[in-house]
């Protein structure tokens, strides 16, 4: 094989024309002597033009923020001094068209006999490399911005911070001048309109124009509230939103929808530049992550608020509800005061009592039934029983005479037995809840129909009506807690709104389903519940006649306790009547002291007394002798069940609610006897 010449002046020439990277010489001075085509179409400049010249003051005179660059402060000639190469050096020259390249260049000594008689200087393009560290740095940074808003909001308690957190947010991420966030009111307007919650950037006289915007305002946010997508104007003065903006400091705008992770529109966030402006794909990938903070900031609040709604109406609503029978109990109470009254007006006063009465224990019973169902304490007492006769009773016991008389009430239950497996007691509730439901909301001469069928494998029960109705998209809300459905004219909305919310809860507890169905206002309801049917017939135990108190009042000594004196003195007087043998004491020390010398059999201990609580009085006495065979019963208003569970741990036989019904406590009685 020949050996290789020494290559020749064209190689290097067919070399540097070649090469991608920028290549040019000079001497000692600094004047250029040689550049390659690569740098030639980098720079702009050809070779000719720039021959003999100082490349630095023609590339690289001063930085890209105007300040001049002094040859001395130019690392690539400073070989010609220090004679050591240079290497990857990040640094920008300047084009012929003045603009900035970004560079890494190399630069070493030329040297000529041991003289360093120039330089060489090889550069390529490193824009790419630039906007790639660049936007790197940038996401960097905007993650490390996104963290910080989102450490800050969770510091937040106060729902005005939040806002205005996520405003300042959005102008930072998107490099606006001014920037703001709206939450949405569907009820107002055809599309809703949006209310400025908090901005950035404007005059508070500015932003008071822009309190409530509509969707047919002609802006970017009211075009984004009709569409349901981001709108952008990236140069107002040349879009259709200039009449909207062109008397305003905004050149650009962006307006983003927000939603809820259910897909309902809640708000809106806007970002305004004072310049034209169009938004990067990262700059708007970054507000959508910010843009879903906010949403569901806004939408927790909005379900604060209608709670807040709903837990107000509530309370007014049960202060109505309980003074509706304080005033007739009120007034039968003046009644029976008045001197030589007819035994006749006596007893229906008595009536008058009774029944309102009744009517306030029912109200806490299903509000401490919603609240044992929530915290799921609620025990079903099942057993298998047909439905007919539940069904006939409920009808009775459920539909005062006047409702039976005013309304066509029908009854249809199938000849054969149906059974369940219920809690009866339950069942009788979902019953009488659904038939008041059904007189509340129907008129005089209105049909009410109460019917039972089996579907496959469900039993069926239906009460229907030719009432008021219940008005399109509101059928699912007559079973949500403390939800009243708007009344027809001439209909006062009354009761808790908790009767149907319970209905639903204790069918689901069974397993089954409670519906509601209407064909409008006007149209009458139909409430469907659904229960597993059962096949085989239940095997029913004997029952025994309860025991009443008189087969063991005579002679037997009742202590009831109790700070409140008129309910300590009224439940002693019914024992009395009744055959017992009672004391009084009004506090726990009172109560210590009566019960040492009067040794009764049965004590009736109120838990929230003076100076010592029922528990104590119960734990005191129970060490005593005489006490050990005597019946502690609790009577009280704490009726859950960690309080039953803590007054059978201390030493009660029996645990009764207030207003406790004297059949229920007669029984204790006779069982105690």
């Amino acid at each position: 094989m020949a050996p290789l010449d020494t290559p020749s002046l064209d190689f290097y020439k067919v070399v540097t024309d070649n090469m991608g990277e920028g290549l040019y010489s000079a001497d000692a001075h600094g004047l250029l002597t040689f550049m390659n085509p690569a740098a030639e179409a980098m720079l702009g400049w050809t070779f000719d033009e720039l021959k003999g010249r100082r490349m630095h003051d023609m590339t690289h005179h001063h930085y890209p923020d105007g300040r001049p660059f002094p040859v001395e402060e130019c690392a690539g000639f400073q070989v010609v001094r220090n004679g050591q190469t240079l290497r990857d050096y990040d640094d920008v020259f300047i084009r012929k068209d003045g603009t900035f390249l970004p560079v890494s260049y190399s630069s070493s000594p030329l040297r000529s006999g041991g003289e360093i008689v120039g330089l060489v200087v090889v550069f390529r393009d490193a824009s790419a490399r630039r906007l790639t560290e660049e936007a790197l740095k940038a996401n960097e940074s905007d993650a490390r911005l996104l963290q910080e808003l989102g450490a800050e909001l969770m510091r937040q308690d106060d729902v005005g911070s939040f806002y205005q957190k996520i405003v300042d947010g959005a102008s930072q991420i998107m490099r606006s001048e001014f920037a703001s966030m709206q939450m949405l009111h569907p009820e107002r307007g055809s599309h809703g309109e949006l209310q400025l919650l908090a901005f950035r950037g404007f005059a508070p006289a500015d932003a008071k124009a822009w309190e409530w915007v509509g969707a047919e305002t002609g802006t970017t946010c009211g075009e984004a509230l009709k569409t349901g997508v981001r709108v952008i104007a990236a140069d107002t003065e040349h879009s259709s939103y200039r009449d909207v903006y062109h008397d305003t400091a905004i050149r650009a705008v962006q307006s983003t929808p927000l939603f809820s992770r259910q897909g309902a529109r809640v708000g809106m966030l806007s970002t305004h530049w004072n310049r034209p402006h169009e938004p990067s794909p990262r700059d708007l990938r970054n507000l959508d992550i910010l843009a879903r903070q906010a949403a569901d900031i806004m939408d927790q609040q909005r379900e604060l608020q209608v709670a807040d709604r709903h837990k107000d109406q509530f309370l007014a609503t049960l202060a109505h509800e309980l003074r509706n029978p304080l005033a007739p109990i009120r007034n039968a109470l003046t009644v029976l005061n008045v001197p030589g009254i007819t035994s006749e007006r006596a007893e229906r006063a008595r009536e008058v009592i009774g029944r309102q009465v009744n009517q306030m224990v029912r109200l806490i019973d299903d509000l401490m039934d919603i609240n044992r169902i929530s915290r799921g304490t609620l025990e079903l007492r099942r057993r298998r029983f047909a439905i007919g006769s539940l069904v006939w009773q409920a009808v009775e016991t459920c539909l005062s005479v006047e409702a039976r008389r005013k309304r066509d009430i029908s009854v249809t239950v199938p000849p054969q037995p149906l059974f369940v497996d219920a809690d009866p007691v339950r069942l009788h509730q979902i019953l009488c809840n659904v038939l008041n439901n059904a007189v509340k909301f129907s008129n005089d001469n209105d049909r009410i129909s109460i019917a039972v069928d089996q579907q496959d494998r469900d039993l069926v029960l239906t009460v229907s009506d030719t009432g008021i109705g219940i008005p399109p998209g509101k059928l699912e809300r007559v079973f949500e807690m403390f939800s009243q459905v708007e009344q027809a004219p001439g209909h006062v909305k009354t009761g808790l709104g908790i009767g149907l919310a319970l209905v639903r809860q204790l069918a689901e507890l069974h397993g089954g389903s409670a519906t509601a169905h209407s064909d409008g206002v006007g149209r009458g309801s139909r409430f469907v519940i659904r229960l597993p049917i059962v096949t085989n017939p239940p095997l029913y135990p004997q029952q025994t006649a309860p025991r009443t108190p008189t087969q063991s009042a005579d002679g037997r000594r009742v202590l009831v306790v109790d700070d409140n004196r008129d309910n300590a003195d009224s439940l002693a007087a019914l024992l009395q009547v009744e055959g017992y043998d009672v004391r009084l004491a009004y506090d726990g020390e009172e109560a210590l002291a009566v019960a040492e010398v009067y040794r009764p059999h049965v004590l009736l201990l109120d838990i929230g007394l003076p100076k010592l609580s029922g528990y104590d009085v119960c734990r005191r006495l129970r060490e005593e002798p005489w006490a050990r065979q005597a019946t502690f019963v609790a009577v009280t208003g704490w009726g859950q069940q960690r309080d039953r569970a803590q007054a059978r741990a201390t030493g009660f036989d029996a645990h009764l609610v207030k207003p406790v019904e004297y059949e229920k406590l007669a029984e204790v009685l006779a069982q105690r006897a």
